[in-house]
């Protein structure tokens, strides 16, 4: 589900991957209530499907994380498990990610 999220259409559904609107210094991050951990895993925040940072190996309850990214319009933002199995408990207020463009180009 979708809260919030402006411009309309900038996070897709199918692939759930936020498309930068605008060019800027943007930051991305969110919380995960573990529900069932099946092995150790690490979950991380990707940029063009490129690893920026990473956490996890083995969270009972939650894992998070923030960062803050030079972003070029069209660029493409999601959180993924990097290695091992993870079940999350996707409902509305356990489990959310967010981003916001802070600033321009310095």
């Amino acid at each position: 589900t979708i809260e919030y999220c402006t411009p309309a259409n900038t996070f897709l559904t199918i692939a759930f991957k936020y498309i930068v609107p605008k060019d800027g210094i943007y930051t991305f991050g969110f919380k995960c209530f573990i529900n069932t951990v099946t092995t150790n895993f690490r979950l991380g925040i990707y940029q063009n499907n490129n690893m920026k940072v990473m956490g996890g190996a083995g969270s009972e309850a939650t894992e998070g994380m923030d960062c803050v990214l030079r972003c070029n319009m069209g660029d493409t933002i999601h959180v993924g498990c990097i290695t091992g199995s993870v079940h999350i408990y996707m409902r509305q207020g356990h489990s959310w990610f967010y981003g916001h463009r802070i600033g321009n180009f310095v």
